[in-house]
């Protein structure tokens, strides 16, 4: 870890911001993309959760096995390469399974109560939420290709 933290601020290969962005879109896209549909099969709901539940435990997993291992400095780092993209993703997706789950939920109920349930409106407003969602994904995507990489250069000319 010490040796990589090291590589950064020299002048180790590394990957231009164009792929970053373009991986990092992608695989946000493939998030909010099977949240929206579990969220419509209705027995995909409890998958809504539990991908969510794996993505924040990644990324603690991640921050924390960096502290572990190089103490305050790996503190630094994980909040240089962490926290910046996820103080926007993170709401994104948060807001994207909320609705995932009332979308759902109100499905579910007009399978089992025989309600009515305005679902041309509500599938309006799913699909409406999704495309913010995707936006400010995108916004994330482009804070972890363009702004994140810089947040752990400077960082890494401190902590070698």
């Amino acid at each position: 870890m010490e040796v990589f933290v090291q590589g950064i601020g020299q002048n180790a290969p590394s990957l231009a911001g164009s792929d970053i962005l373009k991986l990092s879109l992608e695989s946000h896209l493939k998030t909010a993309g099977l949240i929206w549909v579990l969220g419509i099969t209705v027995l995909g709901l409890p998958l809504v959760v539990v991908l969510l539940f794996v993505r924040g435990f990644v990324s603690g997993f991640a921050a924390s096995f960096l502290a572990a291992h190089m103490g305050y400095r790996g503190v630094l780092l994980a909040a240089a390469s962490i926290l910046p993209h996820s103080v926007v993703s993170v709401p994104a997706l948060l807001i994207l399974t909320v609705f995932s789950l009332a979308f759902g939920i109100s499905l579910l109920r007009q399978a089992v109560a025989h309600r009515e349930v305005a679902f041309l409106q509500d599938m309006t407003a799913y699909a409406i939420v999704l495309g913010a969602a995707v936006v400010v994904l995108g916004l994330a995507s482009a804070i972890e290709a363009y702004v994140t990489p810089v947040f752990i250069r400077t960082l890494s000319a401190y902590l070698a």
